[in-house]
């Protein structure tokens, strides 16, 4: 049957099998006379030929063809060509490269490039410390082993001299330097008892946490000096020749040096204040 909308031959007999539309009865008559007029010739295929492709979506018996509407029955749509695609893919190239461009721009504008030769280096701005040093802190001062600590007694003049007599002591006993502790002592002193074996009972001693607490002057010049400190000995060389530890408190009495004493002081004798007693 010819189609009166298409004129393709179709070979359906309620729908054009070309373009969907619907064959009444005048059509067939109107296809009954054409055939009789004219010789039979073959039909000539439409302008657009698609195969019927059918759409599961589409109601029962309106097959849906590539160049009708949604449901059949529309004018034919134009083909698209393949020139009409590459303008499609050529303009949206075009915008693809021109982003990228534009990006590269806008990158290179905001970070131009470093000057060969050269070295760009960002430094992150550290905060600023705007706190007040701490003060209050005395500073830490180290001290030799045997070193006198006058604190105590700083605000007395003889504090200075004092200092300096204890510490060649207390520092000539714990190295060993038995010479130079017993020069400490003055002649009057020294005429006790002999060099050799006053270092011989000090040969074990250590003495740590030499501390001045209380200074006396007297009318005729020597200061009396009351020294706490701590002895380390073996138990051989204790006073009772049993303690390792002992705590001590003396009463060094001291007079104005004589010509070529290494000291301001020299020690003229010791009274203890008590039995030491044991750490």
């Amino acid at each position: 049957m010819i189609c009166p909308r298409c004129g393709a031959e179709s070979s359906g007999n309620r729908f054009c099998t070309a373009c969907g539309a619907a064959f009444t009865a005048s059509s067939a008559g109107r296809e009954s006379d054409a055939l009789t007029r004219q010789p039979a010739t073959t039909a000539t295929p439409a302008a657009f030929p698609m195969t019927a492709v059918t759409d599961p979506a589409a109601p029962l018996g309106l097959p849906l063809t590539a160049n009708a509407g949604r449901w059949g029955g529309g004018p034919p749509s134009p083909q698209k060509t393949s020139a009409g695609w590459w303008a499609v893919v050529i303009v949206g190239v075009a915008a693809v490269l021109g982003a990228g461009t534009f990006g590269i721009i806008a990158i290179t504008h905001s970070n131009p490039p470093a000057v060969a030769g050269t070295t760009t280096t960002t430094t992150a701005s550290q905060p600023t410390d705007t706190s007040s040093p701490n003060t209050s802190e005395a500073p830490t001062t180290t001290t030799a082993p045997g070193t006198a600590d006058t604190t105590q007694v700083s605000q007395d003049p003889q504090a200075g001299p004092v200092e300096q007599t204890m510490s060649a002591y207390f520092q000539g006993v714990d190295a060993q330097d038995y010479p130079g502790a017993y020069a400490v002592y003055d002649p009057a002193e020294q005429a006790k008892f002999d060099e050799s074996g006053w270092a011989q009972g000090d040969s074990t001693t250590q003495d740590t946490g030499v501390i001045v607490r209380a200074l006396s002057g007297n009318p005729d010049g020597s200061v009396d000096a009351t020294v706490a400190f701590v002895s380390h000995q073996q138990a051989a060389y204790a006073w009772n020749k049993q303690d390792l530890c002992d705590d001590w408190t003396l009463v060094y009495h001291l007079l104005p040096a004589v010509s070529g004493a290494v000291t301001p002081l020299q020690i003229d004798n010791v009274h203890p204040m008590g039995n030491p007693s044991a750490c």
